[in-house]
């Protein structure tokens, strides 16, 4: 996913942040996979986990988010969806938030 982006948002202010995170993503630990991989199933939403790693690929390019590689971003969104999970109203919140990100 980090090289999908890394390549269609090559032109970006932050294609470089993008690119490292493409790099470094063999990098990431298999217990944090292992975490991340029994969270998404957990949840069991592909829209809005699907809208959360995008949205935030996607800031990393063009806005001012910045994760020192691909663990740093998996580790932020392995905190996202336990937080989605823990609290299904922020869930519920979060889906009409990146609804309207997702328009434009």
């Amino acid at each position: 996913m980090f090289t999908y982006y890394a390549k269609r948002l090559h032109d970006a202010p932050g294609a470089a942040r993008l690119k490292r995170l493409a790099q470094s993503a063999t990098r990431i630990p298999e217990p944090l996979m292992a975490d991340v991989t029994a969270l998404i199933t957990q949840l069991d939403d592909v829209q809005l986990i699907g809208d959360d790693i995008s949205i935030h690929l996607i800031e990393s390019g063009y806005c001012d988010a910045r994760y020192v590689d691909a663990c740093a971003f998996v580790s932020a969104l392995k905190k996202r969806l336990q937080h989605y999970i823990d609290e299904p109203a922020a869930a519920s919140a979060t889906r009409a938030e990146f609804k309207t990100h997702v328009e434009w």
